[in-house]
C-alpha cells in the first residue's frame, strides 16, 4: 500500500514537471558535519534547499532526491527528515531507500497550499543522513539526477545548481607514547636502592 502511494505521488511530480513551465530557480546543497573523520566515525550530511519565497509562493510540496556516495568508503546508517513540508496540521509522508551508492529520499506534503506558503521558510533542510566511515579515502557526496521537485498547489520547480560535499577519511590514530603511564617515583627509588645494594656487595 505504501509503495503504491509513493509511486502515485512520484507520478504526480513527473506529470507536474512535464506539463508545467519551470519558472522558479532553486539551489540544492549537501553539507557535511565534519570534513575530516577517522575510520569508524559517523558523518552527517545535511541536504538543504534555497531560493523559495517566505511568506508566499513558490513553496515546496514534494521532493524525490538522490544523494550519491562512495559505498566502498561509507555505509549508510540513518536518516532524519526536516519539517519544511510539515506545517503541523496534516503532516507529510516520507521514505528513504539506500541502494548501493545512492540514497533516495522522498517526501510529499499533505498541508494546504495556503499553509505552506505562509509557514514554509525560504531555505530549510530537506533531510540529514548519517554515514559510517569504513575505509580510508576522499569521500564525495553529490545530488545526482533524476531530481523531482513539485510546487505546493501544482507547478514545477527547476534546480539551477547543486553543490556536493567532500569528506577526508583517515585511519583511527594509535595511542601516543605519551599516554603510556610512566613508572612511579616509589618504583624508581626502589630500583635505585637495589642497584646501590648490588654495587656494595660486589
Amino acid at each position: 500500500m505504501f509503495k503504491k502511494l509513493r509511486t502515485y505521488c512520484a507520478a504526480i511530480c513527473v506529470l507536474v514537471f512535464v506539463g508545467m513551465p519551470q519558472s522558479h530557480a532553486l539551489l540544492l546543497s549537501a553539507t557535511p558535519s565534519d570534513t575530516d573523520i577517522n575510520v569508524g566515525d559517523v558523518v552527517s550530511i545535511s541536504v538543504q534547499i534555497e531560493g523559495l519565497n517566505s511568506p508566499g509562493a513558490p513553496s515546496l510540496g514534494a521532493f524525490d532526491i538522490n544523494l550519491g556516495f562512495d559505498n566502498s568508503l561509507l555505509q549508510f546508517s540513518d536518516i532524519r527528515f526536516g519539517n519544511g513540508l510539515d506545517a503541523g496540521l496534516f503532516g507529510s509522508l516520507s521514505s528513504h531507500s539506500p541502494n548501493l551508492s545512492v540514497l533516495n529520499a522522498f517526501e510529499v506534503s499533505f498541508e494546504s497550499f495556503a499553509d505552506l506558503s505562509a509557514l514554509q521558510p525560504a531555505s530549510f533542510e530537506l533531510f540529514e543522513a548519517d554515514f559510517e566511515a569504513i575505509a580510508t579515502g576522499d569521500a564525495v557526496f553529490d545530488v545526482v539526477p533524476p531530481t523531482l521537485l513539485s510546487l505546493a498547489g501544482g507547478g514545477a520547480l527547476s534546480v539551477t545548481g547543486a553543490t556536493g560535499a567532500n569528506v577526508s577519511i583517515i585511519k583511527a590514530t594509535n595511542p601516543s607514547s605519551s599516554s603510556i603511564p610512566e613508572p612511579s617515583v616509589m618504583l624508581l627509588m626502589c630500583l635505585g636502592l637495589l642497584a646501590c645494594r648490588k654495587s656494595i656487595k660486589s
